[in-house]
């Protein structure tokens, strides 16, 4: 995984108890939708952002981590940036949009990001996307183990019980660390 690099305990926490890799199978938490809305990109920078099209990117990932989708969503569409196109990406990937998820990242094109979720990825995670990040081949992962047609199981796949959704949900987990640490560090 890769590590976010903040002194901040607003950050850590709410980075702690992130649960992308159990979207959608959790609802999320009111409790912690109260704490989001609430949320200023100073407060958890611990200064005035340097950059506000990659602050509003780190609040709508942010979002996204705790399975708000449609908060996640109205940051995202609003920046016309290649950030803003792929955390749009993530998040119809997530709703289980898959075309309209591979359109966003066509949208984004070649990032930076990809090469950062490249290198930490493990071996059996590349090879489950024919050897090298391609997020539209994720997506077509992602889409494959959503209607049980998984390449590494034949029988029907449960939400929570496949052993491909654990190899999908740590490529996510990655995914979402990579831009993650991306936007932060630039904002």
């Amino acid at each position: 995984m890769v590590p976010i690099r903040s002194q901040n305990s607003i950050l850590q926490e709410l980075v702690a108890e992130g649960v992308l890799n159990g979207y959608p199978r959790n609802p999320p938490s009111q409790q912690l939708k109260q704490q989001l809305e609430a949320l200023k990109i100073d407060d958890i920078l611990g200064r005035r952002p340097k950059n506000a099209s990659m602050a509003k990117a780190v609040l709508s990932g942010l979002w996204l981590l705790h399975g708000f989708l449609d908060e996640s969503h109205s940051l995202s569409q609003d920046l016309p940036t290649p950030e803003g196109a792929l955390w749009h990406a993530v998040m119809h990937r997530l709703e289980g949009d898959f075309w309209n998820s591979k359109y966003w990242y066509r949208q984004a094109g070649r990032h930076p990001v990809d090469q950062r979720t490249q290198s930490h990825l493990n071996a059996e995670d590349l090879k489950l996307l024919g050897g090298s990040w391609n997020p539209s081949r994720f997506v077509d992962l992602c889409q494959s183990e959503a209607s049980g047609q998984s390449p590494r199981k034949a029988s029907v796949i449960t939400q929570h019980s496949s052993e491909v959704t654990g190899d999908v949900d740590r490529i996510a987990v990655v995914e979402w660390e990579s831009l993650f640490e991306y936007c932060w560090t630039a904002a």
